[in-house]
């Protein structure tokens, strides 16, 4: 059986919480921490939706938590990784009290939120916990390749890249990787 623990508030940014969803095995094992990050654009979407997964990584022998994320264009980027680094170290902060094991901190997303947990691999602040691995599917990983005049996440970043060419760099995993990242 799996234990479950439903929107858990992690950041309260103005009057917004943001939450998560903490899915575990019905024992008193540690197991590793896997953060789960949701897909939809930057601007869509919700931990509801990846909430199968995080079941199966629990039966699996994971503590999995499901985030949410504030979301574009109300909250552009770098909104959405800083949420993801905040849930980050929430998550470790409560590993004892979920009997998960923080060493072992896991990234896994879909779509945008692949993308989410490459750039929180690639591009670690200090004082954010190690990531010892990723699953990133369908993970835009490079966004210098986007026309410099095109528009079709000016919703996510507040402009064209020709307009914001640091902030798309800064956003792109494949730019800020390097042989220090975890394994993907």
């Amino acid at each position: 059986p799996i234990r479950a623990e439903r929107n858990l508030v992690f950041r309260r940014v103005g009057d917004t919480d943001v939450t998560a969803d903490l899915f575990r095995p019905d024992d008193d094992a540690v197991y590793p921490l896997v953060v789960v990050i949701h897909g939809g654009a930057w601007s869509a979407g919700d931990k509801w939706q990846v909430a199968d997964h995080a079941r199966e990584l629990a039966q699996a022998g994971f503590v999995a938590l499901a985030i949410n994320y504030r979301l574009a264009p109300a909250h552009p980027m770098p909104d959405q990784i800083e949420d993801c680094r905040v849930a980050l170290q929430w998550g470790v902060a409560q590993a004892e009290r979920w009997r998960a094991d923080a060493g072992r901190l896991c990234l896994w997303g879909y779509s945008a939120g692949g993308h989410l947990s490459a750039l929180l691999a690639t591009a670690p602040r200090a004082g954010d916990p190690s990531i010892c691995a990723v699953v990133a599917g369908g993970a835009p990983c490079d966004f210098e390749f986007i026309p410099a005049e095109s528009s079709a996440l000016a919703h996510v970043f507040g402009g064209a890249r020709a307009e914001l060419p640091a902030a798309y760099h800064q956003a792109s995993p494949l730019a800020q990787a390097t042989s220090q990242a975890p394994p993907f």
